[in-house]
């Protein structure tokens, strides 16, 4: 259980990072990384890779090579992805059950994910703002709150889960986890960088539904239909960041699916006997 304050210590660091407090929240960072050293999450090798990436980072601040910007971006997108070695995440629930008919769900907490934040703060430093967001109406954040819900009648009507209302036991590593080790995480890459930086190359529309694919696409492993159950959400999510100040909208979009998605439905699907 010690462990797991490495994860509470990063989680804070982008927290605060989010709410522009760098320097305290590069302090909480250094923590969580010492201390994913000492439980033997992360090697020596790994932390001298990205104390260079980091470094690399910040002189692309002083000398702004575009083609630099990219190769770091696709280095950060490794990271998401658990492409670099030396890196042990934490297994925090093993083949639990969020309800009787759901399918077994494993829980890791990863370090290397969110690591990748850091980097793309550097990049680019409005990552958390929108400093091109554009008003919607009443009527379309009302569709806009409404769409998580549709969106889940699509694999509820194909028969991917089912309606099976539960408060699993487990839930508090889940609410910790996907709020800030995965929702704030993806919505940092995919729309605070990826969907904000093309909308400064591209028409806004394009950007999102470009970032929008991405965010499937990483989702690869579970399949075509994730893919695109995931590119779907990801246009929610992109929406509701283009009509708002900052990032923590999309993020509680996000978050807001995946937890109607956990009590009110089989989680992660549905498991046939």
């Amino acid at each position: 259980m010690l462990a797991l304050s490495t994860h509470l210590f990063l989680a804070i660091s982008l927290i605060l990072l989010s709410f522009d407090k760098v320097k305290i929240s590069y302090i909480f960072l250094l923590f969580s990384v010492l201390l994913g050293y000492v439980f033997k999450i992360i090697d020596i090798t790994f932390i001298v890779i990205n104390v260079l990436v980091f470094i690399t980072a910040i002189l692309y601040q002083y000398k702004k090579i575009f083609i630099l910007e990219i190769a770091l971006f696709i280095y950060a997108l490794a990271l998401f992805l658990h492409f670099i070695p030396g890196v042990n995440n934490i297994k925090v629930l093993d083949q639990v059950y969020a309800s009787t008919n759901s399918a077994p769900f494993n829980l890791y907490f990863s370090i290397d994910k969110p690591l990748g934040v850091f980097i793309l703060f550097i990049l680019f430093p409005i990552l958390f703002k929108n400093t091109n967001y554009t008003k919607a109406s009443v009527l379309k954040w009302s569709l806009l709150l409404l769409s998580p819900i549709l969106l889940l009648c699509v694999p509820w009507y194909l028969g991917v889960i089912k309606l099976e209302i539960s408060i699993p036991s487990w839930i508090l590593y889940f609410l910790f986890s996907n709020l800030l080790l995965v929702a704030l995480v993806e919505e940092a890459f995919f729309r605070g960088y990826l969907q904000q930086r093309l909308t400064q190359f591209i028409h806004p529309n394009l950007a999102l539904l470009i970032a929008s694919i991405t965010f499937g696409l990483v989702h690869y492993k579970s399949g075509v239909l994730m893919i695109v159950f995931a590119s779907v959400a990801g246009v929610i999510y992109g929406l509701a960041y283009k009509h708002s100040k900052s990032l923590w909208m999309s993020v509680l979009f996000h978050y807001g699916l995946n937890l109607i998605h956990l009590i009110f439905f089989t989680y992660p699907f549905y498991l046939k006997h």
